[in-house]
């Protein structure tokens, strides 16, 4: 119950087809310091391509995103500060400080220890190039696993401008407007439900892809699925036709954190470890990960870092 507060959507935000509230004021600002060095314009350039149009936005200095927990709504705002990142919590929501706080420190990764990554990866010789020009880099998290995951499905084998394009209009469809909004922040994602009844063709995925959303959002309404215990949720995934190794390892290195997760299947780390005239294998890029561990999601954002957008998850 208590994860489901965290992370997921509780019932009510389930069955909700109505207009959320949101209400203006000046709300409450709370300093979150971070383990040093922390790479702040990394993390933005990561999230920049991957933003969620009308749920969330970013300018060069603050990021921003509309958050619902239980029936309250409001805008979350994120700037740098020298020592991590300044929180502003809505009026609304500030009954729900301390799981604010909790979810945005994970999103922004502020309590790994980027020296220990550093020290660890760097010693890779493919690696260590990588580590010296991303100083203190983070691997951001997603406010929702089902948001992630729905993302992560429609990003499979396309590029991340492709993927946020087809997420814009899945948003724009079912998206839940919201009173107030602030900007570009003008809804919230859709929910369980509405995915589970929408046809995601009309708006250009393909109709595998549709369909794999929609097992997904089915299991989570039915409650065959819990994507906030990512004991269970991997082998729930897997079940559903659609979902691969490469969806399930993406959504634990986002939506769940998990540090060791590695998406060996992913084009675009093969692409980075490719040598000229020297193609690396899904099975040759797995066994040389080994040396990663415990931090191989570090390394594929490292990875993934040293490529054009197009090429990363």
């Amino acid at each position: 119950a208590a994860a489901s507060k965290v992370w997921g959507r509780t019932p009510t935000q389930i069955r909700a087809a109505r207009r959320r509230k949101v209400f203006p004021g000046s709300g409450i600002t709370l300093r979150q310091t971070a383990l040093q060095p922390f790479d702040w314009n990394g993390v933005l350039d990561y999230i920049r391509p991957r933003l969620m149009s009308e749920v969330e936005t970013m300018t060069d200095s603050e990021y921003l995103r509309c958050v619902c927990i239980g029936d309250d709504v409001g805008i979350i705002r994120v700037r740098q500060a020298s020592d991590g990142i300044d929180l502003t919590v809505p009026d609304s929501l500030t009954t729900h400080l301390r799981l604010i706080t909790t979810r945005v420190r994970l999103m922004f990764d502020l309590e790994t220890d980027p020296l220990a990554i550093a020290e660890h990866l760097g010693a890779d010789p493919d690696l260590k190039p990588l580590v010296a020009k991303h100083h203190g880099i983070r691997l951001p998290r997603a406010w929702d696993p089902f948001e992630l995951t729905v993302r992560a499905v429609l990003g499979q084998q396309i590029s991340v401008a492709a993927a946020s394009t087809l997420a814009a209009r899945v948003v724009a469809s079912w998206g839940v407007p919201i009173e107030h909004p602030e900007g570009d922040v003008t809804r919230l994602f859709p929910t369980p439900n509405a995915l589970a009844h929408a046809d995601l063709t009309t708006v250009g995925v393909t109709r595998a892809r549709a369909e794999t959303i929609k097992r997904i959002a089915w299991a989570i309404v039915d409650g065959s699925l819990d994507l906030d215990d990512p004991t269970t949720a991997p082998d729930v995934l897997l079940a559903l036709r659609g979902v691969g190794p490469w969806t399930v390892s993406y959504v634990q290195l986002r939506a769940w954190g998990y540090p060791d997760a590695f998406p060996a299947g992913d084009l675009g780390l093969r692409k980075a470890m490719s040598k000229t005239g020297e193609p690396w294998t899904e099975a040759r890029l797995r066994k040389h990960a080994e040396v990663w561990r415990p931090w191989r999601g570090y390394a594929a954002r490292l990875l993934w870092a040293s490529l054009s957008e197009k090429s990363e998850a």
